[in-house]
């Protein structure tokens, strides 16, 4: 499925309003003039998840997203957003914590729980939605993992960033024809990462996942290799 280039940098602000604070989901942002305000969305189906690059400059004021108790009962949603900063300021307050994200590191938050999203004066970031239940069939304890970031300087990190920028970069056909396999092996890894990084309990979960384990070990046993991507971990498993 090609690219939907959702909001272009002259649409204005309404219209990233639309975009942004009604198709993702239920979210409130204050007006920001058109004269100040640039942005751009584009967005594609990935197989099981929808992949998402997102930029805005706003020399004036910060965009700041809200998702509260009203927000979240006109527009239930059962996803969660995995975020990959790749420029600018992106920080994410979600059950009492805050995080600023520097480029390359990567957060989850979750719809169904209420969030704030603070875009800086500049801002470039991809992101993943993924379906509740694709994430917690892998990760049982998801929730818990929210607004805990993973950064970009460990191995996991640095591998879960890289497959998520390979993704934004791959061609459509290509994208198309093995989006099932690419998804579900990529869903794997980001699981393995959050796993990894933020949880501390390897060991626990992938006691009781072989198939995870399998993804885990063959990863270790490729970080060194300059030619290591997302294509061959499919592929291998």
């Amino acid at each position: 499925m090609p690219w939907d280039h959702a909001v272009r940098p002259n649409d204005g602000f309404d219209h990233w309003h639309q975009v942004t604070c009604r198709s993702y989901s239920m979210t409130e942002c204050r007006r920001i003039d058109n004269r100040h305000f640039r942005a751009r969305v584009s967005m594609h189906s990935f197989g099981a998840f929808s992949l998402s690059e997102i930029s805005s400059r706003t020399p004036s004021a910060e965009l700041t997203v809200t998702r509260g108790p009203d927000e979240i009962r006109k527009g239930p949603r059962d996803d969660f957003m995995l975020w990959l900063a790749l420029g600018g300021e992106t920080a994410l307050m979600q059950d009492g914590r805050s995080v600023r994200l520097r480029a390359g590191d990567l957060v989850l938050h979750d719809q169904a729980r209420p969030f704030t999203l603070v875009f800086g004066a500049t801002s470039h970031a991809a992101m993943v939605t993924i379906p509740r239940a694709l994430l917690t069939t892998r990760i049982p304890g998801a929730e818990a993992l929210v607004t805990r970031p993973i950064v970009s300087k460990t191995p996991m990190g640095a591998l879960a960033g890289t497959l998520m920028k390979q993704l934004l970069r791959m061609d459509e056909d290509a994208a198309s024809l093995f989006a099932q396999r690419l998804a579900g092996s990529a869903l794997d890894i980001w699981a393995t990462a959050l796993e990894v990084e933020v949880s501390g309990t390897e060991e626990t979960i992938s006691s009781s996942k072989p198939r995870l384990t399998d993804v885990q070990r063959y990863m270790r046993s490729r970080l060194e290799d300059g030619e290591f991507g997302l294509t061959e971990i499919a592929a291998a498993q």
